[in-house]
């Protein structure tokens, strides 16, 4: 391995040993690499321990991914400080780290991902267009120098209350997705209303039904006004619908919205609601998706859709035998869940969607 990098080799070098047993990085073979012209790198299940005091590191490389490695605050950031060309970093199951500062004049995209023992992030990347964190945890995140962020993920898991800090003072911020562990922490964004001004584009998932919170969304379109894109992702689970009494926002203004996208609906009344009032005050809306499979973030702009027990089971329906040579498809939860919500998208959206908007039924 060693020699085989140590060579011009200008592409990329995969060490997925996840399932392996983890093996010490030898960093002590890189310490002069000036003709190394490597750019990709991604480690899995491995150590680093000491960083040799003469370590130049890969002067060519623009990715490094990081995933489930052990290493310190310190010999990471030494690292990171020896890739001068270094574009993207992703640090994913790194338990190890505790207080993470990451300082490089180049990058352009962090990823921190479900690293449990984490307690503070302080970024200084002048640089520095897209951040992403996930996990369990409330950390601590300080926007040391972010001039130029523009796309900032947040998403928290379980527990605790959902950090404010995380949204930064960032002018230029375009794209922002939320993740919050309960309906109950929605309303706490509405104090940061003065920072969503120059916001394009709103992601905000729960890991539970929605209920009457929806009814902060509007108030945060009202507060972020140049939004052209909203997302919802819900959690929710199959269930009778129930008409809510929401108080919708007064002195509402229209929207520029041009695109809605509701995913894992799963025939909610709120989120029936919520369309009712957002195509009332979308003049410019263009594109209606409702998708009834929730999806998961993994990082780096990438969804992937929830797997059935069904669908794990494999690619194609699971069938009962019935007799006299025929077979009968197994309805799962899931199946019953999205064949539900279709039909209420059929009987109670659709009929009310203006013509000038696309309709779409995932």
């Amino acid at each position: 391995m060693v020699n085989f990098i140590l060579s011009n080799y200008n592409g990329m070098v995969r060490l997925d040993t996840q399932h392996a047993k983890r093996y010490l990085f030898p960093l002590e073979h890189y310490v002069d690499l000036g003709g190394c012209q490597l750019r990709y790198i991604f480690l899995s299940t491995c150590s680093f321990k000491t960083v040799p005091a003469n370590l130049i590191g890969f002067p060519y490389l623009v990715s490094l991914r990081l995933d489930f490695v052990k290493v310190v605050d310190e010999v990471l950031q030494s690292i990171i400080s020896s890739c001068r060309a270094l574009r993207q970093l992703y640090l994913g199951r790194c338990h190890k780290l505790i207080n993470l500062r990451t300082s490089h004049a180049e990058l352009l995209a962090l990823g921190v991902h479900n690293c449990r023992r984490l307690l503070s992030i302080s970024i200084h990347a002048e640089k520095l267009k897209h951040f992403s964190y996930m996990g369990n945890k409330v950390v601590n995140i300080e926007y040391e120098c972010a001039p130029v962020l523009c796309e900032l993920n947040a998403l928290f898991l379980h527990g605790g209350e959902f950090p404010l800090e995380c949204i930064g003072v960032c002018p230029e911020l375009k794209t922002l997705r939320l993740q919050f562990p309960s309906r109950l922490q929605v309303s706490r964004i509405l104090h940061l209303s003065g920072r969503f001004t120059s916001l394009k584009e709103i992601m905000l998932c729960i890991l539970t039904s929605w209920k009457k919170s929806i009814r902060f969304v509007p108030y945060l379109l009202k507060a972020a006004r140049l939004v052209e894109r909203l997302e919802l992702e819900v959690h929710g689970s199959l269930r009778p619908p129930k008409m809510l009494k929401i108080r919708w926002p007064k002195n509402f203004t229209p929207t520029r919205l041009h695109t809605i996208r509701i995913g894992g609906f799963s025939g909610e009344s709120e989120m029936v609601q919520l369309v009712f009032f957002l195509l009332s005050w979308s003049p410019m809306l263009k594109t209606l998706t409702i998708d009834t499979h929730p999806r998961n973030y993994v990082g780096y702009n990438k969804w992937k859709r929830e797997e059935s027990e069904d669908d794990a089971r494999s690619n194609y329906a699971r069938d009962n035998y019935v007799g006299y040579s025929k077979w009968k498809r197994e309805e799962s939860e899931d199946d019953a869940r999205s064949n539900y919500a279709r039909d209420v998208v059929s009987t109670h959206l659709a009929p009310n969607v203006p013509c000038t908007v696309k309709l779409t039924i995932m």
